[in-house]
Parts: C-alpha cells; sequence; structure tokens
C-alpha cells in the first residue's frame, strides 16, 4: 500500500513539474511575443514616421516648385506693364515740360 501511495505521489510531483515548466514556457513565450509585439510597433511608427517626412518633404518641395513658377510669371507680368508704360514716358515728359514753359510764359 505504501508503493502505492509512493507511486501515486511520484506521478504527482512529475505532474506538478511538468505543469511548471509548461507554464514557464507559456509566460516566456508571451514576454517574447510582447517584445516582438513592441518590436512591430516600433518599427511600424518609425516608418510612419519616416514616410510623413518624406511626404512633408515632397510637398514641401512641391510648394516651393509651385511659389517660384508664380513668382516668375507675377515678375515677366510687371516687366511687361513697365516696359509698356516706359513707351509713354517720352510723350508724357514732353506734356510736363511744355506745361513747365507755359508756366513761365
Amino acid at each position: 500500500m505504501k508503493e502505492v501511495v509512493d507511486r501515486i505521489l511520484k506521478v504527482e510531483e512529475v505532474a506538478r513539474q511538468k505543469i511548471e515548466r509548461a507554464r514557464q514556457e507559456s509566460q516566456e513565450l508571451a514576454r517574447k511575443a510582447q517584445k516582438d509585439a513592441e518590436a512591430l510597433i516600433e518599427q511600424a511608427i518609425n516608418d510612419g514616421q519616416a514616410s510623413a517626412s518624406a511626404r512633408k518633404d515632397q510637398v514641401n518641395q512641391e510648394s516651393i516648385r509651385e511659389k517660384g513658377i508664380e513668382l516668375k510669371l507675377t515678375l515677366d507680368k510687371i516687366s511687361a506693364k513697365r516696359i509698356e508704360k516706359e513707351k509713354y514716358i517720352p510723350e508724357v515728359s514732353q506734356r510736363i515740360f511744355k506745361r513747365i514753359i507755359q508756366i513761365k510764359e
């Protein structure tokens, strides 16, 4: 009878040890899975930030290019207006000169 009880106790002890090993393994797997998940999240965040930064740079470059085009168009318009107004300088200056002469007389 003692032998049967000893065998039962031994089987229970072996079962407890197996259960403890399984618990430890499952905890280790859970820790590893959590680390892997954290690494994936961090990588996704870094990739997202890099992508956002690249997109921001691209948008800024496009904006600078568009503003450059607008500036050139504006400068061209101003230049054209200046050239148009320069045509009238001799005529206007002659009229002003005639008025000045008329005032002196």
